[in-house]
Parts: C-alpha cells; sequence; structure tokens
C-alpha cells in the first residue's frame, strides 16, 4: 500500500473491550510506505497496539510518520508498529504521545515498535520525538519504555535517534528491573548490530525501588544481555539525559557509548553518525 504522502486527519480509534491488535492496517506481510498520519487519537484496551500497524510480520513499513496520541491498557504499543517479526521498519518518524498502563509482565512500549520478535528485524534511519510513558500498575511486571524499541533480540538497528522524553512510572516498589531507556531497552541475545544512534530525550525512572532504580536506566540501552561482545558502536548521547549510555551489564559487553555535551553534538557530522545523517543547515 503507497499512500502518496497524503494525510490522514483526526483519525479515531477507541476500543473498549479487550481487543487482540489494533492500528490503521491490522497486519501486514508486504509493503505499507508513504502513510501520514497528521493527528488522531488512539484509546486502546488491547494487546498490541500501533498507529501504522498492528503486527509486521515479514513485510516492510517504510516512510511513514504517526503524529496520534496513543494511550490505553494493554502489553505491547509502538508509535509505529507494535509488534515486528522478521519485518523491517525504515525512515519513519513518531511524534505522537504514547502512554501504556500495563499490569502484565514484561509489557512494552517504543516510539517506533513496541516489541520485537526473536527474529530477523530491521529498523533504520527512523526517530522518535514524542513522549513515551509506561505506567506499572501491580507488582513485579519488569515493563520496558524506549525512545525506539523496547528491546532488539535478533536484528539490527542503525541510523535512528530521540529526542523524546522516555518515562517509566511503577506504583509497585518490589518491581527490580524496571527498564527505561533512550534507544533500546533490552538488547542481546542474537542481535547482531547497534550502529549510529544518538538520544538527547531525558529518561525518567519513578520508583520507589532504590535497588533498581538506576540498573536499567540508561541514555542509549538499558540492558544488555549475556551475549559475549555484542557490537554497539558510534553511539551518543546528551549529558543529563540519563547518568549512562548502557544500563546493566551481563557477559563481556563493555559500555561504548559516548557522552557528549549539546554543543558537541551539534557537531557531529556523517564521519562520525553515518552516512543516513547530513548537516542540519538550518539550525547549525
Amino acid at each position: 500500500y503507497d499512500g502518496g504522502e497524503h494525510s490522514i486527519k483526526n483519525l479515531y480509534i477507541r476500543s473498549e473491550e479487550q481487543a487482540e491488535t489494533i492500528g490503521l492496517f491490522d497486519y501486514n506481510t508486504g509493503t505499507i510506505k508513504n502513510v501520514i498520519i497528521e493527528s488522531g487519537t488512539i484509546e486502546a484496551n488491547a494487546t498490541s497496539v500501533g498507529a501504522i500497524c498492528g503486527w509486521n510480520k515479514g513485510g516492510t513499513i517504510e516512510r511513514c510518520l504517526n503524529n496520534a496520541t496513543i494511550s490505553g491498557k494493554g502489553y505491547h504499543f509502538g508509535g509505529i508498529c507494535s509488534e515486528v517479526e522478521n519485518g523491517r521498519i525504515r525512515q519513519c518518524h513518531n511524534s505522537g504521545s504514547i502512554t501504556l498502563t500495563t499490569s502484565d509482565r514484561f509489557s512494552s512500549a517504543g516510539g517506533i515498535y513496541g516489541y520485537g520478535k526473536r527474529n530477523d528485524n530491521s529498523i533504520e534511519e527512523c526517530c522518535n520525538s514524542g513522549e513515551i510513558t509506561v505506567i506499572e500498575v501491580s507488582a513485579n511486571t519488569n515493563s520496558r519504555v524506549s525512545g525506539i524499541g523496547p528491546e532488539l533480540l535478533n536484528g539490527t538497528l542503525s541510523s535512528c535517534y530521540n529526542t523524546g522524553t522516555i518515562k517509566m512510572k511503577s506504583e509497585y516498589p518490589d518491581d527490580p528491573n524496571p527498564v527505561s531507556a533512550g534507544i533500546v531497552g533490552q538488547w542481546g541475545e542474537n542481535a547482531s548490530t547497534l550502529t549510529n544512534c544518538y538520544n538527547t530525550g531525558n529518561v525518567i525512572l519513578e520508583t520507589e525501588n532504590v535497588a533498581g532504580k538506576e540498573r536499567r536506566r540508561a541514555s542509549i540501552v538499558g540492558y544488555v544481555g549475556n551475549t559475549p561482545q555484542t557490537p554497539i558502536s558510534n553511539c551518543y548521547w546528551l549529558t543529563g539525559t540519563a547518568n549512562k549510555g548502557i544500563g546493566q551489564i551481563e557477559g563481556e559487553q563493555t559500555d561504548t557509548t559516548i557522552e557528549k555535551s549539546a554543543e558537541e553534538l551539534k557537531k557531529l557530522t556523517e564521519n562520525e553518525l553515518g552516512e543516513a545523517f547530513t548537516a542540519d543547515t538550518i539550525r547549525n
């Protein structure tokens, strides 16, 4: 489906009863491109919610934009797509705010996608500027929230950035491992590459659990699993957005992310970030 860069205004989707998958497109195995949701509201009580697509299984979503607000109760919320399975998301932008209220274990929300299944997924040249919030309302849920995607366990993520505020609010103090990160919540297993990304959005974790408060809060990746030498390269983060670039690390991976001031970030070029990025001649 080619939207031809026409705009959809005042999109309204509401599900009062529990639904499975919600989105402008429910399920994609082909190609969705050039779709712009200029404004709208999605109020969901659903397992999976994505503004453009609910479930991207083996398909491609490219050059799409979402500015609709997403809120409600559920399991996985994403600004562009909820679930990605052996799929590709390329050159997409989310500017809509997302608020997920959850009581389910391992629930997650991300500016671009809400959950990456253990298949070969590719996320390229995407950005988020919307505020992404997860509110935990039950104990020990171990939820995740991030600017691009809550986790990537198999595949690649490259040339992406986040400028939106990322917030995890745990109303129960006994959740030991809530994850809040600017780019990816959890990275590991068979994931192959995380490269050429930056974060300037504040990463916030509100919890009474002192031990877990800073463990998996980070500006780039919240948690790196036990995968020896998973490549994470050319990733930069703004001073003050979090206390570190990578949160909790297991295995042999070290924190290779680079902290920068605002002025230093402005001076980065395609030599550091990769050829997908070009200089902003208007503001720089």
